[in-house]
């Protein structure tokens, strides 16, 4: 009978509104630096320091604050915490206490007044980052304060009523290493907590929350330096840059090794055709040096193919003899391996020069024609709602 009083009476004092209320605590968050942003595993790590301020504290200068017993009751100042999975206190935490408007130590904070609290930490805060829009994909990430062990109803998180609650205390946020930070805002936030599970359903309590929320994007520079310039120089590897699965180490050893492995030979053949080539002018030029030991070799073959020359006819039916014979001059050696090592000089010549001609009209405009087609691409699909439409008329194609 008296468990049915007492649930009665509280919620007629639930129903009236007469519950205790929630002790309201301010918050303001000074970021040192947002750095070592690890894209594969999706965490960040940062350097924070949290003041916390009473609700009195921030009303008035009296520094009042309902009496807590650390030995009872969990203090609100030890409920807060970061939400992240690696939390590092660098120095001690600081307590401002106040007992009729004197102050004193930390360790005196169960009998008198707490007010303030201020902790420095370093985080390593998780952020879901999606890659496959790179280098052109934007990140939400935020450094999120919780309350676990408090209810809404209990203790509540503001941010300071100052104009600017998050401070950068440190120019290297604006170049951290690995992004380039945006859009810093402060954000209130709530989220639900399951405490007791049964076979009829589960009970869930609302939590206070804050957010210092921001958007992290890669720079274009690094792109720039890792992936346009090196292309620029090499562009028949630019396939490598782009398609290679760098999440998968035998894809890429397989795909370097062979791309050595073809490079090495085109460089053996390229330098094998460019002693030649070295060679054949060298006899066009009639180095007496060059055919003097090339001659050794061409002489018996150019005499081969002189003597087995066929008979031209006279026009009777009757062969005269070869055309070397009627003409002694194009019949000696001499001559005979000088044109045939010029006509081999100017076929090679006339290949290169046209390979050449190919290679500066076509390779560097198709480079810059991928390139702009795939900044174009990734332009379009940056926008959700054109990336949406285009999905509904590729579905309807």
């Amino acid at each position: 009978m008296s468990q049915i009083i007492l649930f009665s009476l509280l919620l007629l004092k639930t129903s009236l509104g007469l519950e205790n209320k929630p002790i309201t605590l301010y918050a303001s968050l000074f970021i040192e630096n947002i750095h070592s942003f690890d894209w594969s595993n999706g965490d960040f790590e940062s350097t924070v320091e949290l003041l916390l301020t009473s609700e009195s504290s921030e009303t008035s200068q009296t520094f009042e604050l309902s009496t807590i017993d650390a030995q009872t009751e969990p203090h609100p100042f030890s409920d807060v915490a970061f939400d992240s999975h690696k939390i590092q206190v660098l120095g001690e935490m600081r307590w401002v206490v106040r007992a009729g408007g004197d102050v004193v130590t930390s360790k005196q904070r169960s009998v008198f007044k707490v007010t303030i609290n201020d902790q420095r930490v370093r985080l390593t805060s998780n952020c879901r980052f999606s890659t496959w829009r790179y280098p052109f994909e934007k990140h939400t990430c935020s450094i999120r304060v919780v309350s676990p062990r408090h209810t809404a109803a209990q203790l509540t998180l503001q941010w300071s009523k100052t104009s600017s609650p998050i401070r950068i205390v440190s120019n290297r946020l604006l170049t951290p290493s690995g992004a380039e930070i945006q859009d810093l805002t402060p954000v209130s936030c709530s989220y639900d907590s399951v405490y007791s599970i049964t076979s009829g359903g589960s009970k869930t309590a609302r939590h206070s929350c804050l957010e210092a929320r921001f958007i992290a994007r890669r720079p274009m520079r690094q792109f720039i330096v890792r992936f346009v310039i090196p292309s620029l120089l090499i562009p028949f590897l630019l396939w490598i840059s782009f398609f290679v699965i760098r999440s998968n180490p035998t894809l890429r050893f397989f795909i370097i090794s062979s791309a050595a492995f073809l490079v090495s030979i085109l460089f053996a053949v390229m330098i094998f055709l460019q002693n030649s080539h070295n060679k054949y002018l060298e006899l066009a030029r009639k180095s007496d040096w060059t055919r003097e030991e090339s001659r050794r070799r061409y002489e018996r073959r150019a005499g081969t193919k002189v003597a087995q020359m066929k008979l031209i006819g006279n026009g009777n039916g009757e062969k005269n003899g070869s055309a070397h014979e009627q003409e002694p001059l194009t019949a000696s050696y001499d001559r005979v391996i000088f044109n045939a090592f010029r006509s081999n000089a100017d076929k090679f010549s006339l290949y290169s020069a046209r390979w050449d001609i190919l290679g500066r009209s076509l390779l560097l405009p198709a480079y810059f024609l991928t390139i702009f087609l795939y900044f174009l691409w990734n332009l379009i699909l940056y926008d959700e709602k054109t990336y949406k439409k285009l999905n509904i008329f590729i579905e309807r194609l």
